[in-house]
């Protein structure tokens, strides 16, 4: 008899096998932890549906299976039929893996390959060591399906400017500010809070502003969603990132918390390297969107730029925004006013 890959919910078709908690010959009892397997949203640990003795593992550790494909084989004559628990009700696995404190895209880590592996392979002209291509897993491979689908089926344009926040208070909350003005500008030009579908032609315009933001993590790129931001205030805003950043940081994020945006923030000028001596992220971008989505707002390095103010040259603090579009239903136009009301809202003072 085999066991097969049971639905893990949230729609995933398929996971990694990390770990085997038994190995083949050894008698299990009902609800025994069998496996370890990671999906795109997270790690669940699975329990054996009956007791007996393991025959083979099918599935080996590192290798991909998709729902309803055999994980392991019973023998025949030791099992012994006992109500199992459900699979997707069982909790999440928390990962000990490090992340970091700001909200960005970056990649995800690579696997580390003993030097006696196989894999590794020695130049003739040299005695550098290097690893095989890596399969990717997980976050990271999700995201590649995501931003190759959204490659093929999104008519993407992009606009740039700056937003001058000279005048803020000392200790101002950027990141919540940021939110904010997307909520702001969501609300003077609601087309872009949008879903489409590219198949029928269709677009529907959403009241609530629910906003994806995209988070870096040392296992990858994770999206939480910040519902209703137009009916919180900058506290609120900082309360619930602070919460997405350690959930993030302990791999407890849900699935349902990644679900719904209808718009999104990329705040990629926060990167830095570990010098202490190198700039942060980058200025502008091109962000990519995520249909049904059909506008993401990048955020750049503010920096200190020379500006001319009332025929004066002032040193002013310049925040570099980027927004891409779906030019499929959204004119140049409107992406034009967007923008405008986002910067009204980030140049205020309070």
């Amino acid at each position: 008899m085999f066991f097969k890959l049971p639905d893990l919910g949230e729609g995933l078709q398929e996971a990694e096998v990390l770990e085997w908690h038994v190995r083949a010959g050894e008698l299990v009892t009902c609800d025994q932890l069998l496996v370890s397997v990671e999906t795109a949203k997270a790690i669940v640990d699975i329990p054996a549906p009956h007791a007996g003795a393991i025959d083979k593992l099918i599935v080996q550790v590192g290798e991909m299976a998709h729902i309803g494909e055999p994980l392991l084989a019973y023998k025949e004559d030791t099992l012994e039929q006992d109500n199992a628990t459900v699979v997707g009700e069982l909790p999440t696995k928390v990962s000990a893996a490090a992340s970091s404190d700001e909200f960005i895209i970056g990649a995800a880590k690579h696997n580390q390959l003993i030097p006696d592996n196989p894999a590794y392979k020695i130049s003739n002209q040299s005695a550098v060591k290097l690893p095989a291509p890596e399969r990717l897993k997980g976050p990271r491979r999700t995201m590649a399906k995501v931003m190759s689908s959204s490659r093929a089926n999104v008519a993407a344009a992009t606009l740039m400017d700056d937003a001058d926040l000279s005048d803020w208070p000392n200790g101002t909350d950027t990141s919540a500010r940021l939110c904010r003005g997307i909520a702001y500008a969501c609300q003077q030009v609601p087309v872009l809070n949008a879903h489409f579908d590219g198949n029928t032609l269709s677009r529907q315009l959403h009241k609530d502003v629910n906003l994806g933001i995209a988070v870096d993590s040392s296992d990858g790129l994770f999206v939480p969603v910040l519902t209703e931001l137009e009916k919180l205030d900058l506290a609120h805003i900082r309360a619930q990132l602070d919460y997405f950043k350690h959930a993030i940081h302990k791999r407890s994020i849900s699935s349902k918390e990644m679900q719904g945006a209808t718009i999104a923030l990329s705040n990629f000028g926060v990167i830095s390297s570990n010098s202490p001596t190198e700039k942060k992220g980058g200025r502008y971008g091109s962000p990519i969107i995520v249909p049904p989505q059909v506008a993401i707002i990048g955020a750049g390095r503010i920096s200190l730029e020379a500006a001319v103010i009332d025929d004066k040259v002032q040193p002013r603090l310049q925040l570099p925004l980027s927004i891409s579009f779906d030019h499929r239903c959204v004119t140049g136009a409107e992406a034009s006013r967007f923008l405008a009301a986002m910067i009204f809202d980030l140049e205020k003072t309070d």
